[in-house]
């Protein structure tokens, strides 16, 4: 099981509330236009803000690869890095890559991977000594889908 320790929390975070620039799965890609028989990696990374936490996560559904040979690489033990996006600062860890090939030309659609994440975010209290409070809330997030174009 992944854990990320909230390093902080912001005070403008909605009551209960993350947003969609708090935790997100991105597909990335190295070459979205490869020839037969040769390679592009794929590699699907979840990023965390720093104002909230991640208390666990599940792979819902792993994307299909139909029409592409695909061999997974191990990635174990995750790690947790520190990554930018969009020039602002997150945790990232890398959930799942693959290395894709196909020996046919054509165009393969990456289906998304959704995972489904617990997350730990401040609440507001009308406590003024604590302020906060944090609590749980539980995401469904999913990554975009990739066309490939085998020449």
């Amino acid at each position: 099981m992944l854990s990320m320790i909230l390093n902080g929390y912001s005070q403008t975070q909605n009551e209960n509330d993350a947003s969609e620039q708090d935790v997100f799965l991105m597909a990335e890609i190295s070459n979205t236009s490869i020839t037969t028989n040769s390679q592009t990696e794929v590699v699907y990374k979840l990023y965390v803000s720093h104002d909230v936490g991640i208390t666990s996560w599940t792979l819902e559904s792993k994307p299909e690869f139909e029409g592409l040979k695909a061999v997974e690489v191990d990635i174990t033990p995750l790690r947790v890095s520190k990554d930018s996006y969009k020039g602002k600062s997150y945790r990232s860890v890398v959930i799942a890559k693959h290395k894709l090939m196909s020996d046919e030309q054509g165009t393969y659609k990456l289906d998304p991977m959704t995972m489904n994440v617990v997350l730990n975010v401040p609440k507001k209290t009308p406590d003024e000594s604590e302020p906060f409070e944090m609590v749980n809330v539980e995401r469904l997030i999913a990554s975009q889908s990739i066309s490939i174009e085998v020449k």
